[in-house]
Parts: structure tokens; C-alpha cells; sequence
């Protein structure tokens, strides 16, 4: 991850490396939380991962819809 990247995306625009849904900068946001060791999960990564191109390539839902994914360990 490069942190001024996910900054930037995110719209968050303090320096603290800690934020709140609330300093999210969009209309529409899909939080997906993960276990990084489950393979289930890792294949619904790959869905997210789509579903941001998808929404990268509409001019109109990209500035309008964020991803958040959170992973946690087992």
C-alpha cells in the first residue's frame, strides 16, 4: 500500500495516519473486511478489485464511490 495513494483516493486530506469513516470524502463507500489467511475471502478481494476498475473506467461513480478493504490476520 503507499499511504499518500490511499490518502489521495480516499480524499482524506489531514496528515494523521489515523482517520475516521468521516474523513472520507465520498457518496457511496464499500467496506469489505478480510481474513488475509482464509481463501475465501481472498477470492472476494478479487471481486473488489474488479469492481474498482469498473467503477475507475464511469466517469460519473468514479468520484462518487470509494473501497475501503481492511484485512486482518487469523
Amino acid at each position: 500500500l503507499n499511504y499518500e495513494n490511499d490518502k489521495k483516493y480516499l480524499g482524506i486530506t489531514h496528515d494523521s495516519r489515523t482517520f475516521s469513516l468521516e474523513d472520507i470524502e465520498s457518496e457511496y463507500l464499500f467496506i469489505e473486511f478480510y481474513n488475509e489467511v482464509c481463501s475465501e475471502c481472498l477470492e472476494e478481494v478479487k471481486t473488489f478489485k474488479s469492481l474498482y476498475q469498473l467503477l475507475e473506467e464511469n466517469q460519473e461513480w468514479k468520484t462518487k464511490v470509494r473501497i475501503l478493504g481492511i484485512g486482518s490476520g487469523s
